[in-house]
């Protein structure tokens, strides 16, 4: 009798870790392709990710925001789901672009399901692309065309006179460098982030034009990408790969927020509605309020290392 309750309770732990190996999900890989073998530095190039999954699974795909480095994002196109009994197969079709001179691209791309309360990122395969050489190669068989005519050039330059001037900016310019250095620095900083602020400005109102004659999602993403990446330059922190959760902890700013969380019920849920509006100019007064505080850091940072 002892044996047999010894051997029931084997069976019993056999039979729970078998449970629990069948509870964990297993899911399948999304699949990325270019359409071409090959493109030129600057063309724009077609790249279709399909995700085979069961009809109850939720997930996305990358938008906008994300890092498709070396290539830079263009614009995306959806294609109607298609169902069988079992499965769904989504699809959509990136349009890249790249400046690199690689001789062989390579990108992996996920899908983001949602899991328990929890984001799982699977990704792809590397889809591969070659470079197409602008120039021919030379081989070994090619010859020089040998020109023996001489041209006679005037000599009119006075290189002593030319060298006088060239030591004394030198000159000139590492004594105001040395008294000066800090603030010339300074200022300069200044300059670039008031350039670059005015640009997102002006590319964060033409989108928001933009968005309120059209009511674009499309729009929102680029709306939200460019304030994640204007603020990813400002002040160095990767934005761009953050969640509205992980942002909201970094600027600690309710109304902010919620405007993103806004966002999100718009991009990737559809629900579009008036408290976008406020959102947006949110976002906007944010970005601004970020720029000034930066600026007064750097103005301030000499004088508080003197007191």
């Amino acid at each position: 009798m002892r044996y047999r309750i010894i051997v029931l309770l084997i069976c019993f732990g056999f039979a729970c870790k078998a449970g629990s190996a069948t509870d964990k999900k297993v899911y399948s890989l999304p699949e990325a392709v270019f359409k071409a073998d090959s493109m030129y530095v600057g063309e724009q190039v077609k790249l279709t990710l399909t995700y085979k999954h069961p009809h109850h699974v939720e997930f996305l795909f990358p938008d906008s925001s994300f890092n498709f480095s070396p290539f830079e994002f263009v614009k995306k196109d959806f294609y109607k789901t298609s169902s069988d009994t079992a499965t769904s197969t989504d699809s959509v079709v990136y349009t890249l672009t790249t400046f690199d001179l690689q001789p062989l691209y390579r990108l992996s791309l996920p899908v983001f399901v949602f899991e328990n309360g929890d984001t799982l990122p699977l990704y792809s395969d590397d889809a591969e692309i070659y470079l197409k050489e602008m120039l021919p190669v030379v081989t070994q068989s090619d010859s020089l065309k040998v020109n023996t005519q001489y041209q006679v050039l005037d000599t009119r330059l006075n290189y002593p006179y030319l060298l006088i001037a060239l030591v004394t900016i030198l000159i000139i310019g590492g004594i105001i460098f040395v008294f000066f250095s800090k603030n010339i620095i300074k200022q300069y900083k200044i300059y670039l982030m008031k350039r670059d602020y005015n640009a997102f400005i002006k590319n964060f109102e033409k989108l928001n034009l933009e968005y309120q004659n059209l009511k674009s999602v499309e729009l929102l993403e680029q709306i939200l990408g460019l304030w994640k990446k204007y603020l990813q330059k400002l002040e160095k922190t990767p934005y761009t790969t953050l969640t509205t959760k992980e942002i909201s902890k970094i600027f600690d700013y309710n109304q902010l927020t919620s405007s993103l969380q806004n966002f999100d019920r718009a991009i990737y849920g559809g629900y579009i509605n008036e408290n976008l509006l406020p959102s947006i100019n949110y976002l906007l007064e944010t970005a601004t309020l970020r720029f000034n505080q930066k600026q007064k850091d750097i103005q301030n940072a000499g004088r508080i290392s003197k007191s």
